[in-house]
């Protein structure tokens, strides 16, 4: 009987409840942010680019990939893999395979469109060395990702080989598993310090107060908050080799959860700008659309102006007759007192 119940105690324990939460609340805050950003291009910029773009696909991936995610830890991540049947297992290893495509789709298409924010922002100011390392940086990162997409998908073949272990095919030793791991993840995190560190090092060299350099190498810097999330993830990947793996492998998918919903979030935060400086300005400033409605409110401003001046004028003609009346009568007084004087003297 006692060890009935340390066996259901033990089945109950769950740590996936937090991490859904998780990816659902980074997920909301890209999905606004993404919102915000196309706000900000069409009323203050010039339009979408396609470093935005870029961006929108890298935020439509997450939000499907919460989903998968969701998924994903439903069916058993979390708990502990004795308590779990072999149709859980299935299930795991199906939605782990989808999650791990969706989280390179949606980071490789945030990188890109930091590359061409980049390059959008800096404009003829970049140097063409400058130009020539992002070039390369967003090849790389295009290779980079297509060769973590391949990996994934034939890490088994048929691919149904990973989940269901009915069908005869050959798969990928742990080996082999950990070393394109160790490789792709390290490359990932060194192409994300890349992007943090190019137009830091760009901007710096631009004519700009120390304010507005200081605030805008910080924004574009926080790309290092996701390579420490790769490196975080690549370190604990081991855990999905051991005994317990449903149980262990909650850190490293917390871990990726984290790099892809924070490579969709950071960087629509520079991209606010000039919303941040419209809401600064003390005036309303409305879109005159109509050219009527300007003509008038110009006529209006002109008759003001009119008026001012005119009513100065008015202002300035009575307190000169007013002054001359006052200096006029203070003389006379002045003279009558002198006058009076004399005669009494004389008298």
């Amino acid at each position: 009987m006692a060890n009935f119940e340390s066996m259901s105690s033990y089945c109950e324990e769950y740590q996936g409840a937090y991490a859904i939460i998780l990816a659902w609340v980074l997920g909301a805050t890209a999905t606004i942010l993404i919102n915000l950003r196309v706000f900000d291009r069409k009323c203050f910029g010039n339009g979408l680019g396609w470093d935005d773009h870029m961006m929108i696909l890298a935020v439509v991936f997450s939000i499907v990939d919460d989903f998968a995610f969701t998924i994903f830890f439903q069916a058993g991540i979390g708990r502990h893999i004795l308590c779990l049947s072999e149709a859980n297992v299935s299930t795991i290893l199906k939605w782990l395979t989808i999650t791990d495509v969706l989280d390179v789709a949606a980071v490789g298409c945030a990188k890109i469109s930091v590359c061409l924010y980049i390059q959008r922002v800096l404009g003829n100011s970049i140097s063409k060395l400058s130009l020539l390392l992002l070039r390369v940086l967003l090849g790389c990162i295009v290779l980079l990702h297509a060769a973590d997409f391949l990996v994934f998908l034939l890490q088994c073949r048929p691919i149904q080989a990973i989940w269901d272990s009915q069908v005869p095919g050959t798969c990928y030793s742990m080996h082999t598993s950990l070393t394109f791991t160790y490789g792709i993840s390290a490359l990932d995190a060194f192409t994300d310090l890349i992007c943090a560190a190019l137009p830091i090092i760009v901007i710096s060299r631009l004519q700009l107060n120390i304010r507005a350099k200081l605030a805008i190498c910080v924004l574009m810097g926080l790309g290092v908050l996701t390579a420490c999330c790769a490196i975080g993830k690549a370190i604990t990947f081991r855990d999905f080799y051991v005994d317990d793996s449903s149980w262990a492998i909650t850190t490293p998918s917390l871990w990726a959860v984290a790099e892809t919903q924070l490579s969709v979030n950071l960087p629509s935060i520079p991209a606010l700008r000039s919303l941040y400086i419209h809401l600064q300005k003390p005036k309303l400033h409305l879109p005159l659309s109509n050219p009527h409605l300007q003509r008038t409110i110009g006529s209006n401003d002109r008759k003001l102006d009119k008026f001012d001046h005119q009513e100065q004028k008015e202002w300035s003609s009575v307190s000169n007759n007013a002054m001359v009346s006052c200096t006029t009568q203070m003389a006379n007084l002045d003279a009558g007192s002198s006058y009076h004087v004399a005669v009494h003297a004389i008298g």
